[in-house]
């Protein structure tokens, strides 16, 4: 007897645990009734490497990497500007004595506005140029001393 209303209790308590269940009735009213949007944005950025200091008579490397920019841009650095007097390519001590220098990439010759770095994410996401600053000619050298001067660059997104 303990046995049979053993069982008819287990029994109506398993009837009697329910679940609810939530649904959604769903009626197709166009063809897209199933669409869900998905987005993804993607920041431009990179990384544009210039060094702080340049010693005349060796090379510089520029460089940008992980060059993510909108299609059909690139990123673009230039030699914009010298401390020197009307931009020229010149070093000074402390007494005021300039000597002039040059810039090349390459075999070509850099200017005050030229470019010297594009880099298109299209063909590549890194790219570099290695700029030579030439030391002067040692026969315009008069004087002892410490020469400084600057070179500015700047770093744009072009079309």
């Amino acid at each position: 007897m303990k046995k049979i209303i053993t069982l008819a209790l287990v029994s109506a308590m398993a009837l009697s645990v329910s679940a609810t269940v939530f649904a959604t009735n769903i009626t197709p009213q166009t063809s897209d009734w199933c669409n869900t949007n998905i987005t993804y944005s993607v920041a431009p950025t990179y990384t544009v490497t210039i060094p702080d200091t340049v010693t005349l008579g060796t090379s510089a490397d520029v460089s940008a990497n992980n060059v993510v920019v909108a299609k059909g841009s690139k990123v673009v650095v230039k030699l914009t500007g010298t401390s020197g007097t009307n931009n020229a390519f010149t070093v000074k001590n402390t007494e005021g004595e300039e000597l002039a220098y040059t810039v090349k990439n390459g075999t070509n010759n850099v200017n005050v506005g030229d470019t010297v770095l594009t880099v298109n994410p299209e063909s590549a996401t890194t790219g570099s140029a290695t700029l030579d600053f030439n030391a002067p000619d040692a026969n315009s050298i008069k004087y002892s001393g410490t020469y400084s001067g600057t070179v500015t660059f700047t770093v744009s997104i072009e079309n």
